[in-house]
């Protein structure tokens, strides 16, 4: 039976929990379902999701605790004609339980890591006591983030487990990107995010230079993102003499691009729950090593995984990755392989459909 469902997120991104809600417009489009998007704010996600057809619905909100919301996502519902709707983020997840409950249809709300920081959110507890008393389905993207909504207090039989989708690879333009970049005869690092102290791409930095010291193969590595961050980061670079070897790209719409060019991944974040670029990376066929923190430790075995802020493990885990090239490409394959028939968009998607019902 085709559904009618609305998708709520209180931000317009870019970020990973956003281009999850854009995989799965374009998922349940093509499984046949009508599809809508609602939010707070304006910005990549709203843009791309208006220019790939889907309609838009921006909604107002007074800052704090908005006791109005509710009625509001209520009115659209009942506007669009809805069956579902599906919410991201803790606030998200909130405000739709309740507008759920108004409207009288179904709410999954998925959570994409913002309860590990329940220091900068208010009423965390309360919002979760409303949203399992109003009967919700709350989903998260990792195991680490399922435990952490029970450790909170809501009933394990309404929380499960559903896995950010990952889509088919664009590898088409990679010697092209490659020539671009000017990295043909290098090893190229990429590493895909926010430039903001929670990813920590100082540990990163620091490890790569450390890498440097550990092998004479060349490398290169590609910093794709902007952010706060951007200025102390660059100095950095600047600082341990390494500004020939690091490329900061800065905010693109195209990260398959600058994908496409690359052999490994580097993540060093000190939160995650299951982040979207490194699921992108590993669909890539990019060698991932990352900080052992969140969900990643789900997906990657202890080989390929640091303490976080120990940038001398990761410059000896990349120094080994270097130095065996031909072997690191015929396993990140391998994985590759792996990830993109397990967390397919038709099978994230079929998985919702079963909670939504």
């Amino acid at each position: 039976m085709k559904k009618r469902i609305l998708f709520f997120i209180e931000t317009g991104g870019p970020g990973g929990a956003e281009q999850v809600v854009l995989q799965l417009l374009e998922g349940f489009r093509n499984l046949g379902h009508e599809v809508f998007l609602s939010s707070l704010r304006t910005g990549w996600l709203t843009k791309s999701a208006q220019e790939r057809g889907f309609e838009y619905y921006q909604l107002n909100s007074d800052k704090g605790l908005d006791l109005k919301l509710p009625f509001k996502i209520a009115s659209l519902i009942k506007k669009l004609k809805v069956d579902v709707i599906h919410t991201h983020l803790l606030d998200s997840n909130f405000y739709g339980a309740i507008a759920s409950k108004v409207a009288g249809i179904q709410h999954v709300g998925t959570e994409h890591g913002d309860v590990h920081h329940i220091n900068k959110k208010k009423f965390v507890k309360l919002k979760l006591v409303i949203i399992s008393i109003c009967g919700s389905k709350l989903t998260a993207v990792s195991d680490f983030s399922a435990k952490k909504l029970i450790s909170l207090g809501v009933k394990s039989r309404q929380v499960r487990v559903i896995p950010n989708p990952v889509k088919e690879p664009n590898e088409s333009g990679r010697l092209e990107a490659r020539a671009t970049l000017d990295v043909i005869k290098d090893w190229v690092w990429v590493h895909v995010g926010n430039l903001r102290p929670v990813k920590d791409q100082a540990t990163l930095i620091r490890g790569f230079a450390h890498c440097l010291t550990l092998t004479d193969k060349n490398q290169k590595l590609l910093l794709v993102g902007d952010g706060d961050e951007r200025k102390n980061l660059d100095s950095l670079v600047h600082e341990l003499g390494i500004s020939d070897k690091v490329i900061f790209i800065g905010h693109s719409n195209q990260v398959d691009y600058y994908l496409s060019a690359g052999d490994g991944f580097l993540m060093s974040s000190i939160s995650e729950s299951m982040p979207m670029a490194l699921l992108e990376g590993i669909s890539y066929g990019l060698y991932p090593i990352c900080s052992s923190v969140g969900g990643i430790p789900e997906i990657l075995p202890t080989e390929q995984l640091f303490a976080s802020g120990d940038f001398k493990k990761l410059g000896e885990l990349c120094a080994d990755v270097v130095n065996s090239q031909e072997q690191a490409k015929i396993n990140a394959k391998k994985f590759s392989e792996q990830i993109l028939i397990e967390r397919s968009l038709k099978s994230v998607c079929e998985q919702y459909l079963e909670a939504y019902a």
